[in-house]
C-alpha cells in the first residue's frame, strides 16, 4: 500500500507498527533531508552551481549537504549555528532584505 504523511507522523507510525509486527513496511523519505529532493531539483534545473537557502540544520542544511549542494543558513529561532556543530552551511545568513 501507499501512505503520506509529514516525517514525524511517519516514525510514530512506523515505531508502532514495529512493535505490533516487526519487520513491519516502512515508510520512504521523500522530503527534507532525504536527498531525493534536492536531486531531483538539480536534475530539474540543469548544471550549474546550485545554492539551497534554509533556516533549519537538521532538514534544509543537511539534506543539501547530503545532495552536494551548497547551503546558505537564515540563522532564525528554527536554526543557528556554531563552530563544532553539524551539519555544516556553506554560508551563514543573518537577514533575507529585498
Amino acid at each position: 500500500g501507499i501512505g503520506l504523511t509529514a516525517g514525524a507522523i511517519a516514525v510514530l507510525i512506523e515505531t508502532a507498527l514495529e512493535r505490533l509486527r516487526p519487520g513491519a513496511p516502512r515508510f520512504v523519505g521523500l522530503g527534507k533531508p532525504h536527498p531525493p529532493m534536492y536531486l531531483e531539483a538539480r536534475r530539474r534545473l540543469g548544471a550549474g552551481r546550485l545554492l539551497a537557502i534554509g533556516d533549519s540544520l537538521d532538514t534544509d542544511v543537511a539534506g543539501a549537504r547530503a545532495a552536494g549542494i551548497d547551503v546558505a543558513l537564515l540563522e532564525s529561532a528554527v536554526g543557528r549555528w556554531r563552530p563544532g556543530l553539524t551539519p555544516e552551511p556553506t554560508y551563514l545568513l543573518a537577514s533575507i532584505e529585498v
